[in-house]
């Protein structure tokens, strides 16, 4: 599954032993379990073995509940810089042009 292929990469970078990793869209297509996972292994990594994790996301709310800062770009320009809970709603309408409750599937 595309969860298992993830944590196949993240566990082999890990045996690498860096100092930092670079995840570009590691939840991208997979379940909603699945990406938790991921996740909650990411953030892991991060607060017991020290790894600085570069995440990048474009789940608003994912980002917000697993990131200690984010940052938002537009067009290749940082709009937002800052901790999850400075993520305004004028702040997600920079980075996507359009408010949360608009991106959300309802």
């Amino acid at each position: 599954s595309g969860g298992q292929k993830q944590r196949v990469g993240i566990a082999r970078a890990l045996v690498q032993q860096p100092k930092l990793l670079l995840c570009d869209e590691p939840i991208a297509s997979l379940d909603p379990n699945s990406s938790k996972v991921i996740m909650d292994h990411l953030k892991q990594i991060c607060e017991t073995m020290g790894i600085t994790v570069l995440v990048n996301l474009h789940q608003v709310e994912v980002a917000a509940k697993y990131s200690d800062r984010i940052i938002g770009l537009n067009k290749g320009q940082i709009v937002f810089e800052g901790l999850p809970k400075e993520l305004s709603n004028y702040a997600i309408r920079d980075i996507y042009g359009s408010d949360l409750g608009d991106l959300l599937v309802e």
